[in-house]
């Protein structure tokens, strides 16, 4: 008997690119593609203002630059992705492989990772700084009803200037720990994982379209 998996075995397929205009103008672009509704999560949409104080799990984050973005759910601070005043946009998505910690050690910045989005949006102005940013910064565990979640997402962000980043902490050596791929960025991420090639080298995706095996080859 042949085994079936269907998209909605996994939590998250969603996909980010950098889309340019006839014009040369750049455009981040992003699906939201769960097997569960961020709507009946809370999902909202919630700006920022400059020089604004955001609660956040591990203290008070004020913001530079207002920003714009949508919230995973009921708290403002989880943002899957956003644009602030300067032109930086920014987004997550899952990324299977991704670690945290539960504190950041003595001389780091501790962002819990579904913050992490709204940190660097209402800091940073450019990949530049992005990437500078992240240097510092130590991504820690997800508050939960059952306690505490690992942080398995990764990170795309575009600036005004096109220059794209994608961030991860995927190093199991050194968990939470941001690896900044900025030369190496072609502008598109996906959170297809390996578990996901796996299972569909193994012949188990037969009810896989062909579209998002292309789509996740681009």
């Amino acid at each position: 008997m042949t085994n079936h998996i269907t998209l909605s075995d996994f939590p998250a397929i969603c996909s980010c690119m950098k889309l340019t205009s006839k014009q040369g103008r750049p455009y981040w672009f992003r699906t939201c593609d769960l097997n569960t509704s961020i709507w009946d999560a809370g999902a909202h949409a919630v700006s920022f203002p400059a020089d604004y104080a955001i609660t956040a799990a591990n203290g008070t984050l004020r913001t530079r630059y207002a920003l714009l973005g949508m919230s995973y759910c009921t708290v403002d601070s989880w943002l899957l992705d956003g644009v602030n005043s300067e032109g930086l946009v920014g987004g997550l998505l899952l990324l299977e492989e991704g670690t945290s910690i539960p504190a950041a050690e003595a001389g780091s910045s501790g962002v819990m990772g579904m913050e992490l989005v709204t940190a660097l949006l209402a800091t940073c102005r450019n990949v530049t700084e992005v990437c500078q940013a992240a240097k510092d910064i130590r991504i820690t565990d997800i508050p939960a009803e059952t306690g505490f979640l690992p942080a398995t997402m990764h990170y795309f962000f575009l600036d005004a200037a096109g220059n794209t980043v994608v961030l991860e902490a995927a190093d199991p050596a050194q968990p939470g720990r941001l690896t900044c791929y900025r030369e190496d960025s072609i502008g598109v991420i996906s959170a297809l994982s390996k578990r996901f090639f796996k299972t569909c080298a193994m012949g188990l995706s037969g009810s896989v379209s062909s579209s998002v095996m292309a789509g996740s080859s681009a």
